[in-house]
């Protein structure tokens, strides 16, 4: 019995052939909307998290991550104005319209973003605010001091 056993287990081994699971393919095309996000200085904001939002939706059409010269792109399937996001992670996010009309894109769109002067103005209103607040419980913590005899 272990022999026949034996025997129909090789057999099978022996004709059996490969087994293809399913098949996969590729094709390159020229449509798409291709995005290159860079910082001021020119420096493209390279692997870096981005996301595309389709016109009226909240839920992330495409995510991914840019490539060493900050680009990547997205296949729109309807008309409206796109909305793209890139972000660094370390506080500089580009967010942008992108029109999407009957011949493509329809223009490059405008986007949102923080630029030196702003940034640097904030920079110096959370310091003083930061030394205000600090001398502010500093004076205070003196005063206690002085009212106690110490």
């Amino acid at each position: 019995m272990r022999m026949l056993m034996a025997l129909t287990a090789l057999l099978l081994l022996a004709c059996a052939g490969p087994a293809p699971g399913h098949g996969v393919q590729h094709s390159a095309s020229q449509e798409g909307t291709a995005i290159r996000a860079s910082y001021d200085d020119g420096n493209p904001m390279a692997f870096c998290d981005f996301a595309v939002f389709a016109p009226g939706e909240d839920l992330e059409y495409q995510t991914g991550i840019t490539d060493r010269n900050g680009g990547f792109a997205f296949l729109p399937d309807t008309l409206g104005i796109w909305r793209v996001t890139v972000d660094d992670g370390m506080g500089h996010l580009v967010q942008a319209d992108i029109e999407i009309g009957p011949q493509g894109l329809a223009s490059g769109g405008s986007a949102v973003r923080q630029d030196r002067l702003s940034a640097a103005v904030v920079g110096v209103s959370v310091i003083f605010g930061l030394w205000g607040l600090w001398m502010m419980f500093a004076r205070r913590s003196r005063h206690q001091k002085q009212e106690t005899g110490a």
